[in-house]
């Protein structure tokens, strides 16, 4: 089911699997975050360019996502950042033909530098 998402933002709390498909970002806050301790989630496809403050990362230290496949969005970082996750979770992230909007380099954020996040164009 596609959806339209208006002045909130998607928050995914202690969870084994989730599924972001398909959304439409019309305005908001934040695109996607999660909290506290989770496994797995599949973003594809989704319009997440109308961010008004971060696309997609964690809320607080300590927040974890073990793996991420992050593929075809597009993705606003507001005032923030596109992408931002811990480095101990980086090894799991896989990142490939998104469009990040708002940024010159036309790359994600990621934190920090130096994390193994795996992208392809």
């Amino acid at each position: 089911m596609k959806r339209k998402i208006r002045l909130g933002f998607s928050w995914l709390a202690a969870v084994y699997l989730a599924n972001v498909c398909g959304n439409t970002l019309v305005a908001g806050k934040v695109a996607f975050s999660f909290v506290g301790s989770n496994t797995s989630a599949v973003i594809l496809n989704n319009n997440f360019g109308a961010a008004a403050y971060r696309g997609i990362g964690y809320v607080s230290t300590g927040d974890s996502l073990s793996t991420a496949q992050i593929f075809g969005n597009t993705v606003g970082q507001g005032v923030s950042f596109h992408v931002q996750f811990p480095s101990s979770n980086s090894f799991g992230w896989f990142l490939g033909r998104n469009t990040y909007l708002n940024s010159s380099s036309n790359t994600p954020f990621l934190d920090p530098a130096s994390s193994a996040v795996h992208i392809r164009n």
